[in-house]
């Protein structure tokens, strides 16, 4: 199970910018069929909101790298619903449109 974690996690890091998460999604909906299970899906759902909540619970005090938790549990619920998964990857380019703008500021 750790293996395909790691896989899943390098998957998504060394994917096209913008299309990391429908990717991710894709090739969850490939392996677990067009619904999957209704306990799995659960348990994904489950796990993802865990960790954004305690990621952005521990993003409060100063230092603390909370995004260590909520990107994976984003990229978890991503897992799960196609529409997470759009708005993800259109953050992720507006995120990066913007930071280019940013860089060639005098």
């Amino acid at each position: 199970m750790l293996h395909n974690i790691k896989r899943e996690f390098r998957a998504i890091r060394d994917g096209v910018p913008g299309r990391r998460f429908v990717d991710h999604y894709e090739r969850s909906r490939h392996r677990h069929g067009m619904r999957g299970s209704l306990w799995a899906s659960c348990g994904y759902v489950a796990a993802g909101l865990v960790l954004v909540i305690v990621g952005l619970v521990a993003s409060l005090p100063p230092g603390v790298p909370g995004f260590l938790l909520w990107i994976p549990g984003l990229a978890l619920l991503a897992s799960r619903s196609r529409g997470l998964a759009l708005l993800l990857d259109r953050l992720e380019a507006w995120t990066r449109r913007m930071w280019a703008r940013y860089r060639r500021r005098p």
